[in-house]
C-alpha cells in the first residue's frame, strides 16, 4: 500500500491525539484540514493503519472502537463516567502476564488488559 495524503492526515491526527479518538472524532478533525474527506475514507485509512501496525485499535465494549498511537505494550483504564481512556504503563501488569506464561507453560503472543473505574477528574466532581 502506498501512502496517500488522506492516510498521512489520519495518521498525523492519531499521533497528536491524547484522547484515543474514535473514527468519528478523527473524521471531524480531518475535515478541518481537508473539508472534502469522507467518513468512509477515514474508516478505510484507520483500518489500513491498524493492519500496517502503525496504530492500535482499542475495542471498547458497548461503544465505538478507539485508536491509539502508542505501540509499546501497555494497558488501558476506562472511566465509566466520562468515557475517557488512560494509558497504563505499569511494569507490574507485565510481570503478571509473564508469571501467567511461566505458571501455565504457555507463550502469550498478545494481550489487552483493560481496567474499568472512575477517573480522578470524575471523582473530584462528586
Amino acid at each position: 500500500m502506498r501512502n496517500s495524503i488522506q492516510r498521512n492526515l489520519v495518521y498525523d491526527i492519531i499521533q497528536v491525539s491524547c484522547d484515543h479518538p474514535t473514527a468519528d472524532m478523527v473524521y471531524l478533525r480531518a475535515k478541518q484540514t481537508m473539508p472534502k474527506i469522507s467518513l468512509g475514507t477515514v474508516y478505510r485509512n484507520l483500518n489500513e493503519l491498524v493492519e500496517l501496525g502503525k496504530i492500535l485499535r482499542i475495542n471498547v465494549p458497548g461503544d465505538s472502537d478507539r485508536f491509539d498511537k502508542m505501540l509499546v505494550k501497555h494497558s488501558h483504564f476506562f472511566c465509566e463516567k466520562c468515557k475517557s481512556i488512560l494509558d497504563i504503563n505499569e511494569i507490574n501488569l507485565n510481570d503478571v502476564v509473564n508469571e501467567i506464561e511461566i505458571n501455565n507453560n504457555i507463550k502469550i503472543l498478545s494481550n489487552q488488559i483493560s481496567l474499568y473505574g472512575i477517573c480522578s477528574k470524575c471523582q473530584e466532581k462528586k
